[in-house]
C-alpha cells in the first residue's frame, strides 16, 4: 500500500516538472515573444500586460516546481529506507554463510 502511494506522488512530481518544462515554458517564452512583438509595433500598453501575464505564469511555475520537489522526496526516502538497506542486510547474511 505504501509503495503504491509513494509511486503516485513520484509520478505526479515527475509530471509536475514536465507539464512546466513543456508547456508553462513555452507559454512564458511565448507571451515575451508577443510582448517584443507588440513594442516594435509602438503598442506599449497590451505589451505591458503580456510582460505581466508572462510574469505570472512564471511565479507559477516556481510554485509548481517546489510542489513536484515535495512529491518526489517520499519516492527518494522510500528508495533509501527500504532499497539500500535491504540489499545491506542480504549481503551481509551472504558473507556470514562464506
Amino acid at each position: 500500500m505504501i509503495k503504491s502511494i509513494v509511486y503516485i506522488l513520484s509520478m505526479l512530481g515527475v509530471g509536475c516538472f514536465i507539464y512546466i518544462y513543456f508547456w508553462m515554458s513555452a507559454e512564458v517564452d511565448n507571451l515575451l515573444d508577443h510582448a517584443s512583438n507588440l513594442i516594435e509595433l509602438e503598442l506599449y500598453e497590451e505589451s505591458i500586460q503580456y510582460s505581466k501575464e508572462a510574469v505570472e505564469l512564471s511565479n507559477w511555475r516556481v510554485l509548481i516546481a517546489i510542489l513536484g520537489f515535495f512529491l518526489t522526496l517520499p519516492m527518494s526516502f522510500y528508495i533509501v529506507k527500504y532499497g539500500l538497506f535491504k540489499n545491506a542486510k542480504r549481503q551481509q547474511t551472504f558473507t556470514k554463510n562464506i
